[in-house]
């Protein structure tokens, strides 16, 4: 996430160093999202065919690569190189980590130990913002990626030296295509590509942005309300994963939070105001849409280890991270389009969107329910005699 999400604080630094214009700038960020999008579907295969704890190996091994050229590059080009390279590695790791989890933990604790790495995800969004910042305004550019480098392969030392090994699948074995995954993982399919754009509309793209235009929130507010969103995806990973440990049914949870967040959005829609709604309501009640989602996130993935087998868990899930980012990417420019709208005509529209997403997924949690109770035949009565 550090790598993703760097370019939001090192583009003043990238421009001066390369005298660039913005245009060359975005062209930098974009690399990195197109080499992504396009190795995910790879990622996952190779995942399961060597194992994550080689393919964590390499994809470290790479992305510090990718740094150390960022930090030597003396063009350009070359500096685009490097990012592609960065992005390469940086595909893998996903796959990778959910197939790790999977692997080395027992079932129950699957989505407890997911919401652990999502952690350490949100931490490096945190870290890519003024940390980085910092870093790159005090000690220059080279200076930053040698950094990342060499904090990369003192990860892969670590990789290597404490990840257990586990054998990798014979050539033999016979893997689902991706018409089985879309078969298999239908709902979770859909109910994954609604939850990440609403997440990439509220957390990601545009929530500041929102807060800002359909409710006149200063900057700083509207940055400090989002925050508090991201606290709140971190606990409800935690929280999620906690009940699911206690054998808590996946899809009555996924289904008990989507409709909260629901709520808690029609509760925006209804008491909110242009220039007069106080930013502190609207802190606590993102923090607990968070939550919502957090658990909505979780709760996604261990449905999605329950339907198919741990040596195909990398391949699907690398399909829901494809489609759930193709669909992000055509929305997304669709409700940029809008932000010209009066204040309360956005606020309709985005929330709207917030609310046709959760009912997407709450349906898809009902399909999963029902679907789950019809495989699973219940015991039959007992008659006294």
């Amino acid at each position: 996430m550090l790598q993703r999400m760097a370019p939001a604080s090192l583009a003043p630094a990238l421009a001066a160093h390369y005298q660039l214009d913005w245009a060359h700038v975005g062209l930098f960020s974009s690399v990195y999202f197109m080499v992504y999008l396009v190795l995910q579907i790879p990622a996952g295969i190779a995942t399961d065919r060597f194992g994550p704890r080689n393919v964590l190996g390499w994809s470290i091994a790479c992305s510090a690569f990718g740094s150390l050229l960022l930090a030597l590059a003396p063009s350009y080009t070359l500096c685009l190189v490097g990012r592609a390279i960065t992005a390469l590695g940086d595909a893998l790791v996903y796959s990778a980590l959910i197939k790790a989890t999977a692997t080395h933990f027992p079932k129950k604790r699957f989505a407890l130990m997911m919401s652990v790495a999502q952690m350490a995800g949100y931490a490096g969004t945190a870290f890519a913002s003024a940390p980085l910042l910092f870093v790159a305004t005090n000690y220059g550019l080279s200076t930053t990626y040698f950094a990342c480098s060499a904090a990369l392969l003192v990860l892969l030392v670590m990789v290597a030296s404490q990840m257990p090994r586990t054998a990798s699948a014979p050539a033999t074995q016979v893997h689902m295509n991706v018409r089985q995954v879309l078969i298999a993982c239908a709902p979770t399919l859909v109910a994954f590509v609604a939850y990440y754009a609403a997440y990439m509309t509220m957390f990601a793209s545009w929530g500041s942005v929102f807060l800002t235009a359909g409710f006149m929130f200063e900057p700083y507010a509207a940055s400090s309300v989002i925050f508090a969103g991201v606290l709140g995806l971190v606990a409800g990973g935690f929280l999620n994963g906690a009940l699911l440990a206690r054998e808590c049914g996946p899809r009555v949870l996924l289904a008990l939070f989507a409709t909260g967040a629901a709520v808690l959005f029609a509760i925006v829609l209804a008491v909110g105001r242009p220039g007069v709604s106080a930013p502190t309501s609207f802190t606590v009640l993102l923090a607990l849409i968070g939550v919502c989602f957090g658990a909505i996130s979780n709760g996604l993935t261990a449905i999605v280890r329950e339907r198919v087998q741990t040596s195909d868990l990398s391949f699907a899930s690398s399909i829901h991270a494809v489609l759930a980012n193709v669909g992000a990417a055509l929305l997304m420019p669709l409700l940029g389009e809008q932000l010209m709208r009066p204040a309360g005509e956005l606020q309709v529209l985005f929330i709207g969107v917030e609310l046709g997403c959760l009912v997407v997924v709450l349906l898809c949690a009902a399909r999963l329910h029902f679907a789950f109770r019809k495989a699973v035949p219940q015991s039959p009565t007992v008659r006294a005699t």
